[in-house]
């Protein structure tokens, strides 16, 4: 007697269901099996999907949104750090983020 094994052709999931999944588990911080109970999916498909939509949104943005604001050279870093270290904290009287210091 010989084992065959069933292959079941499914739909693949789409690209907005990926995401939904993926910002799901980011917003919340869920189990993975408990987001796996909740769409149908199992376990490892549900954190493939969360690994590889995070990874395609840092890739995507990480030009835009984290190099533009990074120093670029050890002389700029040490200029953006030394204005950042004279105000003694990043943070205003009021607790707000002084976005001017990185600019």
């Amino acid at each position: 007697m010989f084992l065959e094994r069933q292959t079941i052709n499914e739909q693949p999931i789409s690209p907005e269901c990926r995401l939904a999944i993926c910002l799901y588990r980011l917003s919340r911080g869920d189990y993975f099996y408990t987001i796996s109970e909740m769409v149908g999916l199992g376990v490892s498909t549900v954190s493939t999907i969360v690994n590889e939509v995070s990874e395609a949104i840092v890739d995507n943005m990480w030009q835009d949104c984290v190099n533009v604001h990074m120093p670029q050279s050890q002389a700029e870093f040490k200029k953006r750090f030394w204005i950042w270290t004279s105000y003694g904290s990043f943070l205003s009287p009021g607790g707000q983020l002084m976005a001017a210091t990185f600019q």
